[in-house]
């Protein structure tokens, strides 16, 4: 059974799991849950989870190292993910357009995996965030063009909560995913990988 310690923005990603660990539960699963259940539909299990806001702010750095905080971020979830006993991080994060951010979640992959090979590190961008993923998988085009406000926007007519989120997902042709989804079609790639790596 492959553990995993999920990290993205909030209730959209996590579901049932945002928020304080003390009110965790299963009963709602986010975004991240319905494409891991894509990607490998069973053999593993969710051990924690955490958003980014909630993420511990120290520094796992040398005195003066001038670090990126999503890539310091990525470590410190990583770190995380195997205080919970977990085998793979599953995470996501909105670009919400800023042009650094990319460059500094490769980075962090890179620190978190050197920091903790026991975890293996599944996630990257969502550009602009992940209201367009979930348009993508509803079969339109031209998703990362769109500003994060009014992909936002154009879901929330279509899926106003968590659970008909997760239903685009469920429902989705991964085979017919408009190809300009790069960052969502990145991500699969991502998962497949990692998953098809960690069950053998």
């Amino acid at each position: 059974m492959i553990r995993i310690f999920l990290c993205g923005e909030g209730r959209t990603e996590l579901g049932g799991r945002a928020g304080h660990p003390a009110y965790h539960d299963d009963a709602e699963p986010g975004v991240l849950v319905g494409l891991l259940r894509r990607v490998h539909a069973d053999g593993w299990m969710i051990v924690g989870a955490c958003s980014w806001a909630m993420l511990r702010k120290f520094r796992a750095n040398a005195p003066g190292a001038r670090v990126p905080a999503d890539a310091r971020n990525v470590a410190i979830a990583a770190l995380m993910a195997r205080e919970a006993g977990a085998d793979v991080l599953v995470l996501s994060r909105d670009d919400d357009g800023d042009a650094g951010r990319r460059v500094a979640i490769s980075r962090g992959k890179a620190d978190g995996s050197a920091k903790v090979p026991s975890v293996r590190i599944v996630g990257g961008l969502a550009v602009q965030c992940i209201e367009a993923w979930l348009l993508a998988l509803a079969g339109e085009r031209g998703t990362e063009d769109l500003h994060r406000a009014r992909a936002k926007a154009q879901l929330e007519v279509r899926a106003p909560d968590t659970a008909t989120k997760v239903a685009i997902i469920d429902v989705a042709d991964l085979d017919t995913v408009p190809d300009d989804a790069r960052s969502l079609h990145a991500w699969l790639a991502d998962a497949r990988a990692v998953f098809d790596a960690t069950a053998t």
